[in-house]
């Protein structure tokens, strides 16, 4: 017998509370604390849509350049200065880019990471600002050092994953994500 289960994640009340939350409902749903849970029968996926300015950990190594935070303004998530220079400028240099030229998509293929148990916790940058410093969309702190990352093939590895996970349980999988009110949904059976 082939199940699945899904949950939403509301982290408009913090992200704990969505978490928990979310995690009840999989576990009311499975009939099964995940916990548990035997890998080798069960298979989990999360989606984080990045906006929220709650996602933390993503697909992304290390580049081997890293830098100090010098300057920010953390209640605004601005940092000023890496390495005691403007931030926008000493990131820029860093991936081969003019501060001019910074946007979006440079951004998601060069995040800045803290390495924590050599796994990388992101901290993505979300736009330049006036005196040449950069919006982030996660928590920033002074003295904090930060690595430049390069993203991986995320889609890649996300099917590689799952491949080794349905060959692991043996079996078939079959899934879907559906857009709905308030967010995505993800369904696997």
């Amino acid at each position: 017998m082939h199940r699945g289960a899904a949950a939403l994640a509301r982290l408009d009340a913090g992200v704990e509370q969505g978490i928990t939350a979310a995690i009840t409902e999989v576990e009311k749903q499975l009939q099964v604390s995940l916990r548990d849970a035997d890998p080798a029968r069960y298979v989990g996926l999360v989606l984080i849509d990045g906006l929220h300015g709650s996602e933390e950990r993503v697909s992304f190594e290390p580049t081997g350049k890293s830098f100090m935070i010098t300057e920010a303004d953390v209640p605004n998530r601005i940092v000023r200065q890496l390495d005691g220079r403007p931030a926008a400028q000493v990131y820029a240099e860093a991936v081969g880019s003019t501060v001019d030229a910074l946007d979006s998509s440079v951004f998601m293929a060069h995040s800045l990471g803290l390495m924590i148990d050599d796994q990388p916790w992101i901290r993505s940058p979300q736009q330049v600002v006036d005196g040449g410093g950069m919006t982030f969309y996660c928590q920033i702190l002074p003295g904090m050092e930060v690595d430049l990352m390069r993203g991986t093939d995320l889609i890649g590895d996300t099917r590689t994953a799952l491949r080794d996970a349905v060959a692991d349980l043996g079996g078939a999988a079959s899934s879907a994500v559906a857009r709905l009110p308030g967010g995505c949904r993800l369904c696997l059976s």
